[in-house]
């Protein structure tokens, strides 16, 4: 991702079947889903990575930086929340 970009994700099972959803809420249309927490974080990362190298070729903003919170973790350049 060149420079380094922390974003929240959100991670819930699916309601509809076996699986999970991961949400970036920061990230306008970036969202996944995984048969395990572990594959949805690595579908939305991918997502983030492709929506965020777009808005820096388009000169748009990015997401502001997350602060740590205690029922997080930071998973590279992800702070998740599973719930």
């Amino acid at each position: 991702m060149g420079e380094a970009t922390v974003l929240r994700v959100v991670i819930r099972r699916l309601e509809d079947g076996p699986g999970y959803l991961a949400i970036c809420p920061d990230l306008q249309g970036c969202h996944a889903e995984g048969a395990s927490i572990g594959a949805a974080l690595d579908h939305v990362r991918a997502v983030a990575e492709t929506l965020l190298a777009l808005r820096r070729e388009d000169g748009l903003p990015l997401p502001p930086p997350v602060p740590h919170t205690a029922n997080a973790f930071v998973d590279g350049q992800f702070a998740v929340t599973v719930g």
